[in-house]
């Protein structure tokens, strides 16, 4: 349903020309309240993006740093000539400064004459390296007496089982004598014993006289008395024997045992001999290998005094900038005084400071971008140590860091060698 204030069936009539340019002539009013609310939005927009902005990175300053290479002179020496000054940047085997020592001409010398007195110790054991023993002749001295005493002692037994051997027969022999001996007497006392019996058989029958049977009698027991000394002698004779087997047994134990101990120290002798041999030659062979490596030591220290003797150039090992020079055209130095020291730009990083309340949104490995104040465009980075670690400010950045309290942080580029001079401020800005 439409809704009007005009009355059913009447048309408002047209505004005339004359109202029109009236209500334009009228002032219009500026609409303040709108314009105020238009700047507060702008205002609270502008804040917004800035708080957003300052908190999603940190800027702050840092110095560029760089280790540092000191040069020293390898020995006392005069400076020839010096080839450049403080600032100066250099790349790497450029020649700094060069020298020339009469010390190491000295030195050189020396070690020459050492390294000849090696190489003559060399070829002497070189011809001795094949030397059987230091002293043949007590070796063979040695080995001739075993051999000699080992040759007695199998004569000895030899000897000694001969010796038994004939001591053995002679035993038997007079054993068979003996015993032959006795059967005779045993005969003989059988044959007087019955002589005296029929003696006394005529006797009793007055056939014989009592001086037959006397002397029957006496003849029987003389017999018995022959018997009993053949029988005697003839155990006399076993028992000499059994003893003497006996004796000659252990003599030829102990004989043999003498043999062998005499082959065992023959084998000893020579088996010491040989480990004395093998264990010279291993000693001279670690000697001969000592000398050499003394010799090829020599060698070295001699190539290398033959470069300390002069002229020495004194190159940068690396791309750098000169920091200081200590000496001049002329100079005399002592040995390991400092020649100069170079700052080197093979690898760059930056020490940067940030404000203590910024500390807190740190983190490692976090992207940044270094704007060197020379208008290069910025570098790319990353924070690799910081944070809790409190560090002086440098002084190159106490004009723009004045908060004692700052932080450390240090960013290590990405680019291995940017164009940046060691000891240069640049701006950082941490994501």
């Amino acid at each position: 349903m439409k809704m009007s204030f005009v009355r059913n069936g009447h048309v408002q009539p047209v505004v005339s020309p004359v109202q029109e340019s009236m209500r334009l002539a009228r002032p219009q009013p500026v609409p303040v309240g709108r314009i105020a609310l238009g700047v507060v939005v702008a205002l609270l927009v502008f804040a917004l993006a800035w708080w957003f902005f300052t908190r999603t990175g940190i800027y702050s300053y840092g110095v560029v740093a760089t280790g540092v290479e000191v040069f020293h002179a390898p020995v006392r020496s005069r400076v020839v000539s010096v080839h450049v000054e403080p600032g100066d940047r250099i790349a790497a085997d450029t020649v700094l400064c060069v020298l020339v020592s009469d010390d190491g001409l000295t030195e050189l010398k020396e070690a020459q004459e050492i390294l000849a007195q090696q190489r003559g110790i060399l070829e002497t054991m070189l011809e001795q390296e094949h030397a059987a023993f230091d002293d043949p002749a007590v070796e063979q001295r040695d080995l001739e007496n075993a051999r000699a005493r080992l040759r007695e002692l199998e004569l000895r037994a030899q000897g000694l089982s001969k010796t038994r051997g004939d001591r053995e027969a002679q035993n038997a022999l007079e054993g068979d004598r003996l015993a032959r001996q006795l059967a005779f007497r045993e005969e003989v006392v059988a044959d007087r014993s019955k002589r005296l019996i029929e003696v006394r058989g005529l006797r009793q029958v007055a056939a014989a006289l009592p001086v037959e049977e006397v002397m029957a009698f006496e003849a029987e027991r003389l017999a018995r008395f022959e018997r009993d000394d053949a029988k005697a002698q003839l155990e006399a004779t076993i028992a000499v024997a059994a003893n003497e087997r006996k004796r000659f047994q252990i003599e030829e134990e102990s004989g043999s045992a003498a043999v062998q101990a005499g082959k065992a120290y023959v084998e000893k002798i020579s088996a010491l001999y040989k480990l004395a041999r093998a264990e010279l030659e291993r000693i001279r062979s670690r000697g001969i290998e000592n000398i050499r490596s003394r010799i090829i030591s020599l060698e070295a220290r001699e190539a290398h005094l033959r470069k300390l003797a002069g002229p020495t150039e004194v190159r940068a090992l690396a791309d750098g900038v000169v920091t200081e020079v200590f000496v001049t055209d002329g100079s005399n130095v002592p040995k390991d005084s400092e020649l100069m020291s170079v700052s080197g730009t093979g690898k760059l990083w930056i020490n940067a400071f940030v404000p203590p309340e910024r500390a807190g949104d740190l983190r490692l490995d976090a992207e940044v971008t270094v704007y060197p104040t020379t208008g290069v465009s910025g570098i790319p980075g990353k924070v690799t140590a910081g944070g809790g670690i409190q560090y002086k400010v440098h002084p190159s950045l106490r004009d723009r860091i004045t908060d004692p309290s700052a932080v450390y942080v240090r960013i290590d580029l990405d680019q291995p060698k940017p164009d940046l001079i060691p000891g240069n401020v640049v701006r950082v800005v941490i994501r």
